[in-house]
């Protein structure tokens, strides 16, 4: 700010407040799951489901965490699943960096399926602020509401085609 003279009231006024909000409640409500012990009991819950076996568990948590990071955006979905696996982890034998790599790579493809992840709008949420502000600026109107919705097809595609691709390599890890 000293280099550049923009003023801490520009710079507020462009924080995305509600998302700030949004994640510190995400947070908060993380943490009492994890002190209340629900967290421990989806744990245990998950151990039981997949009788204890890494690789069962893995493949499991890789494409539940792919379908669910289709229809949750996948940050909230990561920030809330991280203490579960690492729960998960405490009660599993072998490499636990097998479970976190499931989460990962799960919600990873799993979230090209939004709107959002898609290939074709991975700049999704940004661009369309950046057209909108041009429109105003320039006084042309042209964004199409709901024009995204187009690109769902390409998205649910590249993850049904990525998806089973760290399969084997998920599995052989955790056995």
């Amino acid at each position: 700010m000293l280099v550049t003279k923009i003023t801490t009231n520009e710079v507020l006024r462009e924080v995305e407040w509600p998302t700030l909000v949004f994640f510190a409640g995400l947070f908060e409500m993380v943490g009492a799951l994890v002190e209340t012990g629900v967290i421990a009991q989806v744990s245990r819950a998950a151990v039981e489901a997949t009788a204890g076996r890494p690789g069962v568990t893995a493949m499991v948590l890789l494409w539940a965490s792919a379908g669910l990071s289709a229809i949750v955006d996948n940050i909230p979905y990561v920030a809330t699943m991280s203490p579960i696996v690492a729960d998960l982890a405490q009660h599993m034998p072998g490499d636990h960096n097998v479970l976190r790599w499931a989460l990962a790579l799960g919600a990873d493809l799993g979230g090209n399926a939004t709107a959002v992840g898609c290939l074709r709008q991975r700049r999704h949420p940004r661009h369309r602020r950046a057209q909108r502000r041009a429109h105003q600026l320039l006084g042309v109107h042209q964004v199409r509401p709901g024009g995204h919705r187009r690109h769902r097809g390409p998205g649910h595609a590249v993850s049904l085609v990525a998806l089973p691709a760290p399969s084997p390599a998920r599995w052989s890890r955790s056995t």
